[in-house]
């Protein structure tokens, strides 16, 4: 299948091969910090293209349970999970319990779930308890 519909540009398919060339010549030249950071932005990319639920920008505060409790500020929700920044140490597939307040609501919400990626900024958490309407409002209301 042709997708260049007669201009003079190359097709989508070799701009993307020249791209990938010029790419590998630019880490082959870069610091492992360079190509450190690459990998994770292009692993951040990979892992917002397979989101099942768009994501709202936030930042509440948070409480992770785990054997022990830590105070986090989450960064994005969906109806689906969070991305919770921090620093400590949680393991892909840990379970967590998580405890928050909704900006301009009274009541705490807790939610189980589990831990699916970890990066150097935080943690995606995936959902586990229930759809609940609660959690469903306070996401459109974002």
């Amino acid at each position: 299948m042709n997708t260049n519909h007669g201009s003079d540009q190359p097709n989508v398919k070799a701009q993307l091969n020249e791209l990938l060339e010029n790419m590998q010549m630019l880490i082959e030249s870069s610091s492992e910090d360079q190509q450190r950071r690459l990998l994770s932005s292009l692993k951040d990319l990979e892992a917002a293209e397979r989101r099942r639920h768009p994501r709202k920008s936030c930042s509440i505060a948070v409480s992770v349970g785990t054997w022990r409790v830590f105070r986090e500020f989450a960064k994005n929700i969906s109806r689906g999970g969070m991305f919770i920044g921090t620093s400590a140490s949680f393991l892909p597939g840990e379970h967590v319990t998580l405890t928050f307040s909704p900006p301009n609501q009274k009541k705490s919400l807790r939610i189980t779930g589990r831990v699916v990626r970890r990066t150097a900024k935080g943690i995606g958490v995936e959902f586990t308890s229930p759809p609940n309407a609660e959690l469903q409002k306070v996401i459109e209301s974002l």
